[in-house]
């Protein structure tokens, strides 16, 4: 993923020239599938920190803060190097609270209050563990040439969307996508990608304008490893989390 984009050298760190860029972690403190994952240990780290190293190995980010309700988040974060300069509203917090009005009730206050304003967010949620700096980096560069593009990661599809079905009423089994030629080789697909939530990258203006990560266009960063691409969830993905960590040969299986 390494891109020829020229960077600055600042005091022994890399920085982006072209787009100012805020690394965003969020961390609510409840988690339905995993309870307290982002406080929870996965190998010598909590989930949080391994999101806060991975983007200050990166080296490509003008500032990086974790938004969080948890005051144990919190003092893991400062103590890992990442700002919390206020704790998240209880009610940004809530279970089906969006994302993206945290992200925007930040960037008012650093305005008002710090007087900071990025040209973009790039978002790096704790449950993509197995994030790597380079990944952080391409998004950065692909969002510095994006013209005010998003950057959205993604991975092939696990399913094809041609061989999904969906289940009626009377509880028989139909296509997912009625009335379309499914080919009947795979290598005829034309490939499919799933979100994979390892990193969101908007600018301010996008953000603050349609409440959404999705610009027109938004580019696809694809991820090709399923082991980086994986985002914890269930006690499952958290029971793959730790033999992908524990044993390097699954890894390199996937």
């Amino acid at each position: 993923m390494e891109s020829s984009l020229s960077h600055l050298r600042l005091g022994g760190v890399t920085r982006n020239p072209l787009k100012k860029i805020l690394g965003w972690i969020p961390a609510r403190a409840n988690s339905k599938g995993v309870p307290g994952k982002n406080q929870r240990a996965l190998g010598d780290n909590p989930l949080i920190v391994h999101a806060i190293v991975s983007a200050q190995q990166a080296a490509c980010l003008d500032r990086l803060m974790v938004s969080t309700d948890d005051p144990g988040i919190a003092q893991l974060a400062a103590a890992a190097g990442a700002e919390v300069p206020w704790m998240r509203p209880a009610e940004l917090a809530r279970d089906h609270s969006p994302v993206i009005e945290s992200v925007v009730y930040d960037l008012h206050r650093l305005k008002s209050e710090r007087g900071y304003c990025p040209d973009g967010v790039m978002v790096l949620q704790a449950t993509s563990p197995f994030r790597s700096p380079e990944t952080v980096r391409a998004a950065a560069e692909m969002f510095a040439h994006a013209a005010g593009g998003s950057v959205i990661s993604v991975s092939a599809a696990g399913e094809h969307p041609y061989w999904c079905k969906r289940i009626a009423e009377d509880g028989s089994i139909e296509p997912f996508l009625p009335g379309v030629p499914v080919p009947a080789r795979r290598r005829e697909l034309t490939p499919a990608y799933a979100l994979n939530g390892v990193v969101y990258v908007a600018s301010v203006e996008t953000i603050l304008s349609t409440r959404s990560f999705y610009s027109s266009p938004t580019y696809a960063l694809v991820i090709s490893s399923r082991r980086e691409s994986l985002d914890i969830d269930t006690p499952f993905d958290w029971f793959i989390a730790e033999a992908l960590w524990n044993d390097p040969r699954a890894g390199e299986a996937l």
